[in-house]
């Protein structure tokens, strides 16, 4: 049970909920408490020392945790950093929505204007990369931030602003 509590306030607090750090801190210091225990007992409550026939397994466990702990405590460690992504990543995708919005509005006075097919479609494609910007930003943030996903999300970003470039100077090599 400590451990699956520790994997989900660690996820939670690397997605920036500020709640889930001082769980996490509270998690990690129970589990090294318990682990202490296991290794050497504990004579306040008349626990003694695992047997010698178990250390090995209780250095595996040691091993494996001192990898989980340097994690946790990366998180830990970054909670400002964390917690301010989360909420540019908010503020973001409510800008993302309203760019969308407005986008939607642009394409509809194009074909009101008569403007040229080939810049309708580059208009609407607006709306289609503003909407997987918004889907990679949040896949972005729940899979921890995959070097893939944010590449994805900076070239949809660049072809973006260069299509809106284009629109709004006007570029006849858009395509």
């Amino acid at each position: 049970v400590l451990t699956q509590q520790i994997v989900n306030h660690g996820n939670q607090a690397a997605m920036g909920q500020l709640a889930m750090f001082p769980l996490l801190t509270q998690d990690r210091g129970a589990f090294d408490a318990s682990l202490s225990e296991l290794k050497n007992g504990n004579p306040v409550l008349g626990l003694p020392a695992s047997p010698a026939s178990l250390q090995p397994l209780i250095s595996k466990v040691t091993t494996l945790w001192n990898g989980s702990r340097a994690d946790v405590n990366n998180i830990l460690g970054n909670r400002d950093v964390l917690v301010s992504m989360r909420d540019i990543a908010s503020d973001l995708t409510i800008t993302l929505t309203a760019i969308e919005q407005e986008n939607r509005k642009v394409v509809a006075a194009m074909l009101l204007s008569s403007a040229p097919a080939s810049e309708v479609v580059l208009a609407q494609r607006q709306s289609q990369l503003t909407e997987r910007m918004s889907r990679s930003l949040e896949s972005v943030l729940q899979a921890g931030g995959t070097q893939n996903l944010v590449d994805n999300f900076a070239n949809d970003q660049e072809t973006f602003q260069r299509v809106l470039a284009g629109l709004t100077s006007g570029d006849r090599e858009l395509q």
